[in-house]
């Protein structure tokens, strides 16, 4: 009999075993959004990168006929463009000079303090490193990428706007690297935009130094538990710098742009900048000069 009971009680467990997977997998049906929802939202998708590919094409070949590469406006009106391409972010809307209108006032703010040394972390293929450059003549550039193409459009992009002489390009920014040349420099522009790393690399506690660098940071939420990273960065920074938030834009200004034959959602798409988890911009400007 004792036997047998245990028979029945394992039977029982494998039974319920099974109806546990069930359950399981019944859940995870109800979870998943219903088919035609899916099928719908395959379909939008689809439909944008169609629309996406569309405008891109039709407004490349506008620039295309105008001769030079040149950004149309902003605070790096005319700044070459040795080629179609960027890294890390999208052309068009650098090329437009709609790219982070945002900071546009206070990138002009930046151009007339004129800085002699200015750091740019996450430079990309250097439209703010080259840009810089060309609107502040005695400045010099410390770029950091770590991307080879961005490195080696970035060289491209100093080569065809005449300013390589002042340009030094390195790989990847970590904390001692900054560190030190925060030290060797003393005081200047940090620019960082790369992407949720700025949480990592503007430690105070760890940099001294950067209580005499003004700091301009876009600034990534890449979590919703804790305090934001606008909170931290506002706790770091708040003894040493002012703090200024700066928000996102989404209204770009297009006034100057031929939109001639691009329809309005074609438009919606050039202007696109695709920025993920990006919540602004911080200026940090320091209370002490040294």
């Amino acid at each position: 009999m004792e036997s047998g009971g245990r028979t029945l009680r394992l039977t029982g467990i494998g039974i319920m075993n099974k109806f546990k997977k069930f359950d399981d997998h019944l859940l995870q049906i109800a979870m998943k959004p219903p088919l035609i929802l899916r099928i719908a939202e395959i379909i939008s998708t689809n439909y944008r990168v169609t629309i996406r590919t569309q405008a891109k094409k039709k407004m490349q070949k506008k620039l295309s006929l105008n001769g030079d590469l040149k950004v149309l406006y902003g605070p790096f009106k005319g700044l070459i463009y040795p080629k179609i391409d960027s890294v890390g972010s999208v052309f068009l809307p650098k090329i437009l000079g709609t790219y982070e209108s945002e900071l546009h006032h206070t990138l002009e703010k930046i151009c007339e303090t004129g800085y002699k040394t200015i750091i740019d972390i996450g430079a990309g293929e250097g439209y703010y490193a080259i840009g810089l450059l060309t609107r502040i003549p005695e400045s010099v550039v410390f770029a950091f990428e770590s991307n080879q193409q961005g490195q080696d459009l970035c060289k491209e992009m100093a080569k065809a706007n005449h300013i390589e002489d002042r340009l030094t390009i390195y790989g990847e920014c970590d904390v001692s690297r900054l560190k030190q040349l925060a030290n060797e420099k003393k005081k200047g522009l940090i620019l960082c935009d790369c992407e949720g790393c700025e949480l990592d690399l503007l430690l105070p506690e760890k940099i001294p130094q950067l209580k005499y660098f003004d700091i301009l940071a876009e600034l990534h939420d890449h979590s919703c538990v804790g305090p934001t990273v606008t909170q931290i960065f506002h706790s770091r920074f708040c003894s040493t710098h002012t703090v200024e938030g700066i928000n996102l834009r989404h209204r770009k200004p297009t006034q100057h742009i031929d939109f001639k034959g691009i329809s309005p959602i074609e438009q919606s798409q050039i202007l696109s900048e695709r920025r993920k988890y990006s919540v602004g911009w911080v200026f940090l400007k320091a209370k002490v000069i040294s």
